[in-house]
């Protein structure tokens, strides 16, 4: 099933409960783009925290949320959730190569083809 745009909150709100969002009901007005800045700063936060067993997990439902969403889920997450990888990799305390393995496959070719188009 292909997840629009609508579908995003309640995914995230399934998959990531542990999340303290200001609340579920204003979550669910929440477009696709302002869901992947919390997806950002919280995964930001855990990586802070060293727990990366956390961060991989919302690493891994960003992965899923960019496998099973239409056009306008991939593009939130291409142009906010992966854009925002290297402040994530810059900002970590820990090794970034630490930060990298838990990085799904597919997220990390768009973040690498992004690092390659900027640079032409």
């Amino acid at each position: 099933m292909i997840l629009r745009q609508e579908d995003v909150p309640q995914y995230v709100i399934d998959e990531m409960p542990e999340i303290d969002y200001v609340g579920k009901e204003e979550l669910k007005r929440s477009s696709v783009y302002q869901i992947m800045h919390q997806l950002v700063d919280h995964t930001n936060k855990l990586i802070q925290e060293s727990n990366l067993s956390a961060a991989r997990k919302c690493f891994n439902i960003v992965n899923q949320l960019y496998t099973r969403g239409n056009a306008r889920v991939k593009c939130a997450i291409e142009n906010v959730y992966v854009y925002a990888l290297d402040r994530m990799f810059l900002s970590c305390k820990c090794d970034k190569n630490e930060i990298l393995q838990l990085v799904p496959q597919r997220l990390y070719s768009i973040y690498i083809n992004q690092i390659v188009s900027s640079n032409i």
